[in-house]
């Protein structure tokens, strides 16, 4: 009896070994992000600053439309990139705008694409000792 239990919970373990990496992978945004299929984009802040360097490169001829959207849905920044213009790259500098969550928005075609950035600056405080 003993060895029967063991028995069946050696396969449960081997069984739960292999699959469990493919099932936490197919939850998990990590191993399969979703990406735009009508561009590719490159999107970074500049260390110490308040600015937000984009880059695309398109993969189909249809107008791409990129919005920069606070978190209540207000557009701050709207841009369409016509046919012709198959690459683009741009800074963007949020030293004017609030701390909070900001979207920038693609949209080409019938594919919509969101990026969120978070924008938080830090704050200095002199703190005296006596």
């Amino acid at each position: 009896m003993k060895t029967l239990i063991i028995s069946h919970f050696r396969r449960f373990a081997l069984f739960a070994l292999f699959a469990l990496p493919f099932a936490v992978q197919a939850e998990n945004h990590f191993f399969n992000p979703t990406k735009p299929q009508s561009f590719q984009m490159g999107m970074y802040r500049i260390a110490g600053t308040s600015k937000v360097n984009l880059t695309l490169v398109r993969s189909t001829d249809s107008p791409l439309s990129i919005r920069l959207v606070d978190e209540n849905g207000k557009v701050l920044y709207r841009e369409t990139l016509g046919k012709a213009q198959p690459q683009y790259k741009r800074s963007f500098d949020l030293g004017q705008v609030e701390n909070g969550t900001y979207y920038f928005e693609f949209k080409s075609g019938r594919e919509t694409f969101r990026k969120r950035v978070e924008l938080s600056t830090p704050t200095e405080q002199l703190i005296e000792i006596q």
